[in-house]
């Protein structure tokens, strides 16, 4: 289930070497081996090229064979030059990169391949991949097919984004002067395609596509890159900025909006006349049927307890003025409740609100959509008159993830986001936990019993059956940590998969298993059964000589189903990839030796009852290229189970292929380290939890389209629901920075969407600014046209609590880089100093990637899918008995051109 299943999953800042990077410099210029994310290449500290791989597959992309995408390679030096080797398997070939700094400006790149194999096969040769931003303008020419000598913002292509074709393209940038040369050459430009290593940077693809390699052949390819770099822009002399500050009494107010209803309702009728309010000073009120909805009613008390409002729940019939909560058969008789699982109907008008599900589940969900439609005003909550009919067409939606040794953290993400999107079903891979019958191998990661019992106990009190998942054959590191437990290895030298002919074997996993049953008191159990074979010797013991990779693993699943079986387990989950051979999958995650193994496999575990397959498929195709599916379904499995990861339209078209097949669910997977904490999120694999909610959404809805074509800002609404934090129902004064006579930048020249941001005072989602449309106060960057201030200075002689910045940046650099510095000067010679650090805080107006501490405040999409994006930072002083007599914005990135918008503070 990890990504040594993937191939084409490279993506920004992924796993990277734990070594100190490998580097060839020049004159200006330095090529940095990094990891899994192969050669990266910096230009005068700019990152143009983000990385490089080097892959094997099957001519028609059917079967990977090899990519080092997220593999990183055994680096050698040799004085200037730099050996590569990739981990190919021996019985495929090899494959060698050599980089060599053949002169102050020139680096000669070689690749070496060898292929041994019968199978027919092909070499791909990515090169680089450039960030386009850094190279708009840049005049291109070459030997070879050109699309345009000039590279605009507009892509300008052949066929298949193809930019280029020959044997040397040269560019002409603001960066540098770059000329590449190899045979065959392509440049593909992937901006406004569906190109997965453009989706989240604009990027383009330069290398060698597609050579075919026969066996006993060993081929050489040659590429040499020439670099020049340009003298870059000067910074500017810090700025003293005297802004005008007016105090006001509406530094925050609370600003209705249209609700976003995630996930989508089957059917909404809007009313007419006046809303139904909930006045901020008086108790809210809550009837319920009777008991069996006191949860529903409570998830609705908590949500109301943000805004400051006091609630009442009781027994009682419908009323005025009261949300009344219920499903017994009788109601839903009598209002339009379909006969669905998760169904509920949901009324409102200006006498008050009722929500009638089928049973407890369709009365929780209706309670999430009414919490999303009341809205804030001046106050009072308020609701406008509508009627919604709604059910989930997929039955079961689960989302996957690990434990956690931060306390609040997995309660909070269930609460806020996964209940209120939802989700019905919760695996939680614990193997790293503080499971006794493994103390010998914790870590620093392994969760301690009570937080994932209280993960547990969050999950069934919002609605959600929590299944534990415990590897039970391969993917074992956390029983082998500290060198502990490998005489239970099948292959002790490298410990990944247990012996399951070992004696031994059996009588662990049922220690360990009581106590997974002791925390969980599970329904159902996951357990595991991917990857057996990904890594050592297996089969590799005595006992386990004789029998093949299919053999061991059928009478391993087998003992653990009547394992499970015998323990009361009602549903039995697995993966589905030792099921399936390669050409059985439309990527991947095939792992059967052949079609014969995963034939007798899956022959003899259909035959085991209540056994749920979960299938997971990373790569986006059509619906019904999900060939799996169809495969399991013949060989007579039941229940199958989407398992889906973060990239948006395989979500999509895989949740949707689902109902097609009309198989049992979906499953949102998280693969994103063997612990989660909030600084998971802060990173680029937020992602990973943003993704739930697109999950939610076609879990729910599969007929919607795909999500290129959705207005939700998923951003927005994962950090909403995640901080939850209180929302006021009356207006707070403050003050506000008038920074429009001081702007120097007019954003518009990067992008027309900036002419959308307002101008002069304006409250954007609640927060009020002084704006200049779409002009701002940029700070030095090397790639802006002119000089630029390093650092503004802004007195302020006041006393201040929390301030908010309105902010981006023009361009994008690299996650978890600082782009600059909040220093508050206190009136007593102190000062306090807070980082702004990319991937975190901030993000470029253009970069579709996310930011946990940074709101998108304010957003625009163009009609080509095309976006600008403001953010919110909020500085919460921690010394706010002190007067603060000035902040100073200090830029620290060379490249992203920080720019302040708007100022504002309380």
């Amino acid at each position: 289930m990890r990504l040594l299943a993937m191939v084409g999953l490279l993506c920004v800042g992924s796993i990277v070497s734990a070594q100190p990077p490998v580097v060839v410099a020049g004159d200006g210029w330095e090529a940095r081996i990094r990891g899994g994310n192969g050669v990266q290449l910096r230009v005068s500290g700019v990152l143009l090229s983000r990385g490089s791989w080097v892959q094997l597959a099957a001519p028609d992309w059917s079967t990977g064979y090899y990519s080092s995408q997220g593999t990183p390679t055994t680096p050698e030096r040799e004085g200037d030059t730099l050996i590569l080797r990739h981990a190919v398997s021996p019985d495929l070939g090899t494959l060698i990169e050599t980089l060599r700094k053949t002169a102050p400006d020139t680096l000669e790149w070689q690749l070496e391949a060898e292929w041994r194999s019968e199978k027919p096969a092909i070499v791909e040769w990515c090169l680089g991949l450039w960030n386009a931003e850094y190279l708009l303008g840049a005049t291109l020419s070459g030997d070879g097919e050109l699309a345009t000598e000039t590279l605009t913002r507009e892509p300008k292509t052949f066929p298949a984004e193809r930019l280029f074709s020959g044997t040397r393209i040269a560019l002409n940038s603001r960066v540098a002067d770059l000329e590449l040369q190899a045979e065959p050459l392509s440049i593909l430009d992937g901006r406004g395609s569906a190109r997965w290593w453009s989706r989240e940077v604009p990027t383009l693809w330069a290398g060698v596509l597609a050579q075919p390699l026969r066996r006993g052949e060993r081929i050489q390819i040659t590429a040499r890159l020439r670099l020049a770099p340009k003298p870059l822009s000067p910074q500017g002399a810090p700025l003293e900025i005297p802004a005008s500050i007016e105090t006001v009494a509406d530094r925050w107010a609370p600003t209705p909006r249209e609700p976003e209803l995630l996930p989508p309702p089957k059917i909404l009728w809007r009313g007419t006349g006046e809303p139904f309010r909930l006045p901020a000073e008086q108790v809210a009120h809550i009837h319920i049927e009777d008991e069996t909805y006191r949860s529903a009613a409570e998830a609705l008390a908590r949500e109301w307890k943000r805004y400051g409002l006091r609630t009442r729940i009781q027994i009682g019939a419908p009323q005025a003025g009261v949300v009344f909560i219920g499903g017994s058969p009788d109601l839903q008789r009598k209002h339009p409740v379909p006969d669905q699982q998760g169904a509920y109907y949901l009324e409102v008008n200006r006498a008050g609100a009722k929500v009638i599900g089928r049973l407890q589940e369709g009365a929780f969900y209706g309670v999430q959509t009414l919490m999303q439609w009341f809205q804030p005003d001046s106050g009072a909550l308020v609701a406008a008159p509508v009627h919604i009919i709604d059910y989930p067409h997929l039955k079961w939606r689960g989302v996957h993830l690990f434990g956690s040794t931060q306390p609040d953290f997995l309660p909070r993400l269930i609460e806020n986001v996964i209940a209120h999107a939802k989700f019905n079903q919760l695996v939680l891979e614990c193997g790293y936990g503080q499971w006794e019958a493994i103390r010998d191998a914790w870590v620093d990661i392994s969760a301690p019993k009570p937080l994932l019992r209280a993960a547990v106990q969050t999950a069934r009190k919002n609605q959600i059956e929590p299944i534990p998942l415990i590897q039970s054959l391969g993917h074992m590191s956390w029983v082998f940590r500290n060198d502990a437990h490998k005489h239970l290895a099948e292959d002790p030298d490298t410990p990944w998969a247990l012996a399951p002919r070992n004696p031994e074997t059996r009588l662990f996993l049922q220690r360990l298993y009581d106590e997974v049953f002791e925390v969980f008191q599970p329904h159902h159990f996951h357990i595991g059964l991917d990857e057996v074979a990904q890594r050592g010797r297996f089969p590799n013991r005595p006992e386990s000589q004789g029998a093949t990779v299919a053999e061991l693993f059928v009478e391993h699943a087998e003992w653990v189903h009547s394992e499970m079986k015998r323990r009361g387990i009602e549903k039995v989950l697995m993966w589905g990839d030792m099921l399936l051979a390669p050409g059985e999958a439309n990527d991947g995650g095939a792992h059967a030796p052949s079609i014969q193994d995963a034939q007798f496999i899956r022959e003899r575990l259909s035959k085991l009852k209540d056994i749920v397959i979960c299938d997971w498929h990373y790569t986006p195709t059509e619906p019904e290229n999900y060939i799996s599916l169809p495969i399991l379904q013949s060989a007579g499995f039941r229940e199958i189970i989407a398992t889906t990861w973060f990239h948006p339209r395989n979500i999509a078209s895989f949740a949707k292929a689902a109902r097609q097949r009309r198989i049992t669910g979906l499953l949102q997977s998280t693969w994103a380290g063997y612990t989660l904490n909030e600084r998971t999120l802060q990173g680029q694999e937020l992602r990973q939890f943003v993704a739930y909610l697109i999950a939610a959404a076609y879990a729910w809805d599969t007929d919607l389209p795909m999500p290129d074509e959705l207005s939700y800002d998923f951003e927005r609404l994962f950090i909403e629901r995640y901080y939850h934090e209180p929302i006021a129902l009356h207006a707070r004064g403050g003050f506000v920075v008038n920074l429009v006579p001081w702007t120097n930048y007019d954003l518009s020249q990067l992008s027309l969407l900036w002419t959308e941001l307002p101008v002069g005072t304006a409250h954007l989602n609640g927060h009020r600014f002084a704006l200049s449309g779409a002009r701002g106060v940029m700070l030095a960057s090397y790639l802006a046209p002119e000089s630029l201030p390093k650092a503004v200075r802004l007195p302020l002689n006041r006393p201040v609590n929390t301030l908010y910045l309105l902010h981006t940046t023009a361009w994008q650099t690299e996650i978890g880089s600082e782009v600059g510095r909040i220093v508050v000067e206190y009136a007593d010679g102190t000062q306090s100093e807070q980082t702004v650090v990319y991937g975190r805080h901030i993000r470029a107006w253009n970069d579709r990637l996310y930011a946990l501490e940074g709101l998108p405040l304010w957003r625009a999409r163009g009609a080509k899918g095309e976006i600008a994006t403001a953010r919110l930072l909020k500085w919460h002083n921690p010394h706010p008995q002190k007067i603060v007599r000035a902040v100073r914005f200090v830029a620290s990135d060379p490249v992203a051109g920080w720019t302040l918008l708007g100022l504002s503070g309380e």
